[in-house]
């Protein structure tokens, strides 16, 4: 009631305890009612202490509030706080660091602030862990800025466990930035990111993530995986990445099934190809510290801030393609204009080829491409056949196929 509380069709007033034979059921008021937990199955009410209580209803009011504990435990419909079930009620206070247990059941978790979350139309204040107990829990960001952070121990990825507003989330499975510039960080370990064919969306540590913008790596070697024959968007800035809408930093290795494409910045790019022991690795590719693999094509695109370059510290053979596209260690090269390598062999296309004497030693350019250290030409010319000797230069090499 207003003033005091009805039983069995009495009105009682300035009554401090009310004990329930067993199993008692408080039912709140149309109105904002508070109730505070006392001890077990003893809420408080106004001025009188309610005992042996199972149930409470907090009924229509709005800004129905629990306070009095740290441990909450969802149901099918409200929660429980000392052997209390609650339903009806908009909110619940605990005391500090409280503690939010789902039900066996799949659960959905909505960010409401700093320590604050929303479950079963119930916002849990004041809470720091959320124990998830279903197979499929989702976490809902807010409608601004959200921030994800991934978690690891002893540098190894800690699965389905997540960190935002000051709440430790465990046996989460996907979480859904919302609106908003929404952001995943990594742990202080080695993470791994694997993109799905849906924009904005990755997975990691066995949680599936919708509508997150930025990515970053933080500690750790990083690694990024692509779908099949993915795409991929140099950012000109070091260890940094963009694909499927998504702005990745701090990332150290990149990789796809497939045949991935690297397309260059609107600046002047280097391209790194990748060696072991002396010997070329196919399809793998070095740029702003991000080493790729399975690339089998590298579209550098047009800037007007400089040349677009592709260098290898190992013997390389140029294999000169359609227009000024070349091949290099499995992958097809466009818009590079100039190629380096510890010695090279330019081999020209089975079409026309263009081939351009410049002033600078061992260095000629085919097909409008600049190639570096070149010690050999072969004009793919049928039935010609050319030499090749390492003791001599590429004047000496090219005069001895031409007698």
């Amino acid at each position: 009631l207003t003033d005091g509380f009805k039983a069995s069709n009495i009105n009682f007033t300035n009554t401090e305890f009310a004990n329930s034979t067993a199993n008692g059921t408080v039912t709140g008021t149309d109105g904002k009612d508070d109730f505070l937990i006392t001890g077990n199955q003893s809420v408080k009410v106004k001025t009188t202490t309610f005992n042996n209580i199972e149930n409470v209803n907090a009924a229509d009011g709005d800004d129905d509030t629990v306070a009095g504990s740290n441990t909450w435990g969802l149901l099918t419909d409200g929660f429980k706080a000392s052997n209390i079930n609650f339903t009806n009620t908009e909110f619940a206070n605990s005391d500090s660091a409280g503690t939010l247990k789902g039900t066996t059941s799949d659960d959905k978790f909505e960010l409401a602030g700093v320590q604050s979350v929303i479950s079963n139309g119930t916002t849990f204040n004041q809470v720091t862990l959320v124990n998830a107990q279903g197979t499929n829990n989702i976490l809902l960001g807010m409608d601004g800025n959200d921030d994800f952070y991934l978690s690891s121990v002893n540098s190894g990825a800690e699965n389905n466990k997540i960190t935002s507003q000051e709440i430790y989330f465990n046996n989460i499975t996907d979480i859904d930035g919302g609106t908003g510039e929404n952001r995943v960080h990594g742990s202080v370990g080695i993470d791994s990111f694997q993109l799905t064919t849906k924009s904005q969306e990755l997975r990691s540590n066995k949680m599936t993530f919708n509508n997150i913008q930025t990515v970053i790596a933080a500690e750790g070697n990083d690694n990024l995986i692509g779908i099949e024959d993915q795409s991929w968007q140099v950012s000109n800035m070091d260890n940094t990445i963009v694909a499927q809408d998504i702005n990745f930093t701090e990332i150290e290795t990149v990789s796809n099934l497939g045949s991935g494409s690297l397309f260059g910045s609107n600046q002047a790019d280097q391209f790194v190809l990748v060696s072991s022991n002396g010997s070329a690795t196919n399809n793998a590719v070095m740029i702003n510290q991000l080493l790729f693999s399975n690339i089998g094509r590298i579209d550098a695109g047009a800037n007007g801030l400089g040349e677009d370059i592709v260098t290898s510290n190992t013997a390389q053979n140029w294999q000169l393609a359609s227009g000024s596209d070349f091949i290099a260690n499995r992958i097809v090269l466009s818009n590079i204009e100039r190629a380096t390598a510890e010695s090279s062999v330019v081999t020209g296309s089975i079409l026309e080829d263009v081939f351009e004497t410049t002033t600078i030693t061992n260095t000629v350019i085919a097909n409008d491409v600049e190639f570096e250290n070149v010690t050999l030409l072969d004009g793919n010319v049928p039935g010609l056949v050319l030499t090749y000797s390492p003791d001599q230069d590429a004047q000496q090499n090219n005069i001895n196929n031409t007698s």
